[in-house]
């Protein structure tokens, strides 16, 4: 599974079938003398997930949506309800996160129950006469990778 010198644990079964549970034993060793030491047991649980194929469709409803702010919105104002097409069923995870535009935190993006993205304004600081439009890049976050739109706001 893995040796003393190694930060990372290979998995060296097939999680397809099942889940599996790892113990593993860590210790610490200080250099003092004498040396102290201190140990703990975790447990690990690896469960597979399947990964949706590339052309699965799945991704946002629409490439570029925009959309108009008033700029006295207040903190966590929706701005933008961005559904999700082609979600794979079950318990699959799906995230979303700002990959480009939102340098100053002025946005965020989270998941819903139905599984869609909300882009969202993290605080009521907007100012039209020092910045008058933003765009970013909202990425659809799966175990299988990224799925991008791009989104003017």
């Amino acid at each position: 599974m893995s040796d003393a010198q190694k930060t990372a644990i290979d998995v060296l079964v097939a999680v397809q079938i099942k889940t599996i549970i790892f113990w593993i034993e860590v210790t610490a060793k200080d250099l003092g003398v004498p040396s102290l030491s201190a140990t703990a047991t975790l447990t690990v649980y690896v469960e597979h997930i399947a990964t949706p194929a590339p052309d699965s469709g799945l991704g946002f409803a629409d490439s570029i949506y925009n959309v108009e702010v008033p700029e006295n919105s207040l903190a966590n104002t929706l701005i933008k309800n961005l559904p999700v097409i082609n979600k794979p069923r079950g318990n699959f995870p799906i995230g979303c996160r700002i990959d480009r535009g939102n340098e100053e935190g002025l946005f965020y993006v989270l998941e819903t129950n139905h599984r869609d993205c909300e882009l969202r304004l993290q605080t009521g600081h907007l100012d039209y006469e020092r910045q008058n439009r933003y765009v970013l890049t909202v990425r659809l976050v799966t175990v299988g990778g990224l799925f991008g739109k791009e989104i003017s706001v």
